[in-house]
């Protein structure tokens, strides 16, 4: 299956952080230059799904208005798939700033046509926020949307998904450092100390 590109969603409110986490600053860099700079080696485009298409300003990637505002992640999902069309496309949220490449790319090489999504599980339970969706995911999610659901996790319900076992993504990404979300204050002070001491 042609590997797509990467949907980058950055729409949340960002409530329990007080700011807009896609702003925030890490070792020189904004969380949501630092996310895309990651993906872009790994896939033919880089799109980020805000709340407005004049949100951001970056030069690695396009910035495009949510289809489906205020309903969540997965209108930002239904966005990134009508921009980038046919394929397979990475789909992760803006504060996951120790996204491990290796991992991602063994979610891109388990996507084809058998599928409509891969979708790694940590604990039992799915990670639908760091994940790849194919285009044929596009319909039944968009149903779905359309009926007033709105949770990812059910979502998956309707579509043909892979999952991959937590044993096999800690082959790769041992400590699963890919699946850390930044959601409050003292979550970016860690961040921030642990790089500072970084060698």
């Amino acid at each position: 299956m042609t590997t797509g590109g990467a949907i980058v969603l950055a729409g949340g409110r960002s409530e329990r952080m007080g700011q807009d986490k896609a702003l925030l600053r890490v070792c020189g860099r904004t969380l949501l230059e630092t996310v895309v700079a990651m993906l872009e080696p790994l896939v033919r485009e880089v799109i980020v799904v805000a709340d407005r298409a004049d949100r951001y300003a970056l030069s690695a990637a396009r910035v495009v208005g949510d289809d489906y505002p205020q309903t969540g992640p997965l209108g930002g999902i239904l966005t990134g798939l009508r921009e980038l069309g046919a394929g397979s496309h990475l789909v992760v949220a803006c504060d996951m700033p120790t996204l491990q490449p290796a991992l991602l790319q063994l979610l891109l090489d388990a996507a084809s046509s058998e599928w409509d999504a891969v979708v790694p599980e940590v604990g039992g339970r799915p990670e639908p926020l760091c994940a790849v969706y194919c285009d044929t995911a596009a319909e039944p999610l968009r149903r779905f949307l359309e009926s007033g659901r709105r949770a990812v996790h059910l979502a998956l319900t309707q579509i043909r998904t892979r999952r991959i076992p937590e044993a096999e993504l800690r082959r790769l990404d041992p400590d699963l450092l890919t699946f850390t979300n930044l959601n409050t204050p003292p979550d970016l002070e860690r961040l921030q100390r642990s790089e500072a001491n970084r060698p």
